[in-house]
């Protein structure tokens, strides 16, 4: 029984490093987005909808793992000595899962600044489009009024 409790907590462990490196996998992808000329928001929106989901399975991984630690964490501390490898094992899985953690915030924090930068170039063209609008619009009703000519007087006298 103790066993299946701790074949379920490694089990745990380890389908979240599987998730964590999903969503690396879902950050090159939005930083390829993210880089791009033109931005294409459909891409950008299904990276984002598909690293939510991952974030939950993570969330529901981290709270049965918890769950299942709290009963065997006594036994743990207790036999020690019995349960040596699948500890050691633990231990290895958590530092992997920490340095994927590690990793990700790097690359999120990446991917934030290139977001900045594709959303201040798309204001930035929305300014100046607004800009050449009302020019234009200016020069139009200028142009027209130069167009109306007055009523002139012709002397046909030689």
């Amino acid at each position: 029984m103790e066993e299946n409790y701790i074949n379920i907590l490694m089990h745990s462990l380890e389908q979240k490093n599987k998730v964590l490196d999903e969503i690396l996998a879902e950050n090159e992808k939005q930083n390829a987005v993210l880089k791009a000329e033109e931005l294409d928001t459909d891409a950008f929106e299904a990276t984002i909808e598909k690293k939510s989901e991952l974030i939950e399975r993570i969330g529901l991984l981290d709270s049965g793992f918890e769950k299942i630690y709290d009963h065997v964490k006594d036994l743990l501390a207790v036999k020690k000595e019995s349960y040596a490898v699948e500890i050691a094992a633990m231990k290895q899985l958590i530092s992997e899962i920490t340095d994927r953690t590690v990793k990700i915030q790097r690359q999120e924090q990446e991917n934030r600044n290139l977001a900045e930068a594709q959303f201040s170039n798309a204001r930035r063209k929305v300014k100046t489009a607004r800009n050449t609008k009302q020019v234009a619009s200016t020069y139009r009703t200028n142009m027209a009024k130069l167009n109306i000519i007055d009523p002139q007087f012709m002397d046909k006298k030689k």
